[in-house]
């Protein structure tokens, strides 16, 4: 779990592609190049949903899904941090998942569902927005969901789980976004300073070091 060591001692840390990802004959292609991106203090890295841009040049991966809640666009600007909700929300309440600190300016808190059906699911944001995680938030950023939906009809679904769960937030809500245990995916760095534009089902994600 990456976000707890960011929120305890100031380090920079990498939330990407799963490490049986990084054999594939195609390689992370976002994660090398948002490295190399601060490691040799090129121009911010800009990834795009369903595609990934590197200083111009694009790679194309599926058609984008990504959308706000309640809203056809969104400008969305803090400091980045999250991970995996099945995991976090069980930190809730605790030293390893406390952001009080660092939403002293502007913070963008992402999460991704990695096996937890709708009602789990619901149960997770509700416990996190009843106890601040969500409060005092500039932007909140649902990954792609990789656990089951609904089997039967009349039961919760995973978009039902998501309204019921963020509605009524008083900052954008993007849902569905490159981000989970199946790629494609972002390469996410918590601490980087980021901007994420949404119109439509279209976006851009911009991550710098510094703000």
């Amino acid at each position: 779990m990456a976000a707890p060591l960011t929120l305890l001692s100031g380090w920079a840390t990498l939330h990407g592609a799963n490490l049986y990802n990084l054999a594939s004959e195609e390689g992370d292609f976002g994660c090398a190049a948002l490295l190399e991106t601060l490691e040799c203090g090129l121009p911010p890295l800009q990834t795009a949903c369903g595609e990934f841009w590197s200083w111009g040049s694009p790679m194309q991966r599926h058609p984008g899904q990504l959308r706000v809640l309640g809203a056809a666009e969104a400008r969305i600007e803090g400091r980045l941090i999250g991970g995996c909700l099945d995991t976090l929300s069980r930190l809730q309440g605790s030293r390893y998942f406390d952001l009080s600190a660092f939403k002293a300016e502007p913070a963008i808190l992402y999460l991704e569902n990695c096996e937890m059906g709708p009602c789990e699911l619901l149960r997770a944001l509700t416990g996190l927005r009843l106890g601040g995680a969500l409060d005092g938030l500039a932007g909140l950023v649902l990954g792609r969901s990789g656990g089951p939906d609904a089997g039967d009809a009349n039961a919760l679904d995973y978009r039902a789980a998501l309204e019921t769960a963020l509605a009524g937030l008083p900052y954008p809500v993007a849902v569905d976004a490159d981000i989970g245990h199946v790629p494609p995916q972002w390469s996410l760095l918590n601490g980087a300073w980021a901007t994420l534009e949404v119109k439509g089902s279209a976006g851009v994600l911009e991550q710098r070091r510094t703000r």
